[in-house]
């Protein structure tokens, strides 16, 4: 895996645990935001019907997990991710970064974004998992520039 892609991974996560942390919502932040980034990868390499070896191989990799693609296929039917209600919904770690950037905007700096951190981040992830089996489909493409576009959305619309 592209050592840039995890260093974003890492950096993300520890930004949200950090931000958990300082805000009173303990350290789970970091654990629900790789949790929230594998349903992500998991979303986006089912688009196509099936998770193949390399995109499964990809996601454990980043998640720290050794699972099999079938294994990863039925935690995406178990847990409704093909479900379009789910390309719609914002992540948590993305919400609660961008509150985080109001309150230290208030507070005068400006120059840290940290949802700055998980858009780059998911963009960085998605194209390395929809690329990962050397085989990008439409509905995998699709999937990925709606995600992010939802993301830039919500950004443009509640960073102050």
């Amino acid at each position: 895996m592209n050592e840039n892609v995890k260093e974003l991974v890492d950096l993300m996560c520890k930004a949200a645990e950090l931000t958990g942390t300082v805000n009173g919502l303990g350290d789970d932040l970091g654990i629900i935001s790789r949790t929230e980034l594998a349903m992500y990868m998991m979303y986006l390499s089912m688009s196509d019907g099936e998770i193949s070896t390399s995109e499964a191989e990809t996601i454990s990799q980043v998640c720290g997990l050794e699972l099999a693609p079938e294994e990863l296929a039925y935690f995406v039917a178990d847990n409704d991710i093909l479900n379009p209600e789910f390309g719609k919904n914002v992540p948590v770690t993305l919400k609660i970064l961008v509150k985080t950037d109001n309150d230290m905007k208030g507070m005068g700096n400006d120059d840290v974004k940290y949802s700055d951190y998980v858009l780059e981040t998911y963009k960085a992830i998605g194209e390395l998992v929809i690329g990962a089996d050397k085989q990008v489909k439409d509905e995998e493409t699709e999937n990925f520039k709606n995600y992010i576009g939802m993301m830039e959305d919500y950004i443009s619309n509640n960073l102050k």
